[in-house]
């Protein structure tokens, strides 16, 4: 029977202690990637927290504006209204020429323009200022037709109160905007940094499963070796067992000759010595 030697085992035992620290090394960065990974995902959680969160307010600001378009879009109906209403009461109170204070006013300012800039004769001098003349006489008479008119005064006033509140919703327009953009903005950059936090997570989860397979097969074959070393300590054992018996069966066999031998000598009449009776014992003669 082949003889298994105690440095065969030692070295197997050698290459399982390897294997096992190999399993334990391993183990523990699966420990590290796992703890690495939890953190990762309470991060992304939380990112995607305060992203939603930003979201929310960018939405209510949003809405918030909308709401107040509405309102300014009523306000400029009231405005065309009014405007509308003064427009029919002025064609009502004023000269049917199809001329408004606002016409007669640019047509005064051209011949200004044209008084100061153009050489004119003495003729044409005299022209352009009388009708100069008539137009401010025409426009103060147009404008105290409409101061005198309680209606129009009041709807004029009603328009600036108007065209004030129109300009404060517009404020608020703005500055509510810049607030939903300002979340915009913190949402976006937030959820940039979500993609990422996504990526590094699956990164690391892919490393814990494979980290954690190299662990397993390290660890399978330290349990291989192990089983070998036990296998080969057995069969060691059953060798040295059954070398055992055979050098007892040969030790019993020679035991045997020899007492014969002394029993021979015995029944001759020859003096026993003290170790032929121990011989005789042992082969069970005596």
């Amino acid at each position: 029977m082949e003889e298994i030697s105690e440095e065969e085992i030692e070295g197997l035992n050698r290459e399982a202690e390897l294997y096992r620290n190999k399993r334990d090394e391993l183990n523990s960065k699966v420990k590290k990637r796992i703890a690495k990974r939890n953190e990762l995902e309470k991060t992304l959680k939380q990112k995607i927290s305060d992203a939603v969160s930003h979201k929310n307010n960018r939405d209510k600001l949003n809405n918030s504006i909308k709401e107040v378009k509405i309102e300014k879009d009523e306000l400029l109906e009231n405005v065309r209204n009014l405007s509308t209403e003064i427009m029919k009461i002025k064609k009502e109170i004023l000269p049917a020429n199809n001329m408004t204070i606002g016409g007669l006013k640019k047509k005064l300012n051209r011949l200004e323009f044209k008084q100061m800039t153009n050489v004119l004769t003495p003729q044409q001098e005299r022209d352009i200022i009388e009708e100069m003349a008539r137009l401010n006489k025409e426009i103060m008479m147009r404008e105290e037709l409409l101061a005198q008119n309680s209606v129009i005064l009041d709807k004029n006033k009603d328009i600036k109160k108007l065209k004030q509140q129109l300009k404060e919703l517009s404020n608020r327009i703005k500055t509510t905007s810049q607030e939903a953009q300002v979340e915009h903005e913190a949402m976006t950059s937030i959820f940039k940094e979500v993609d990422e936090t996504r990526v590094n997570l699956e990164s690391t989860r892919n490393e814990i499963l494979k980290t954690r397979k190299d662990a397993d097969k390290a660890h399978e074959e330290h349990i291989r070796l192990v089983e070998r070393i036990n296998e080969l300590q057995e069969k060691r054992r059953e060798t040295q067992k059954t070398r055992k018996k055979v050098m007892e069966e040969k030790s019993r066999g020679e035991i045997a000759k020899e007492a014969d031998e002394i029993f021979a000598r015995f029944q001759r009449g020859e003096k026993l010595s003290t170790e032929d009776l121990i011989v005789l014992q042992k082969a069970g003669i005596l």
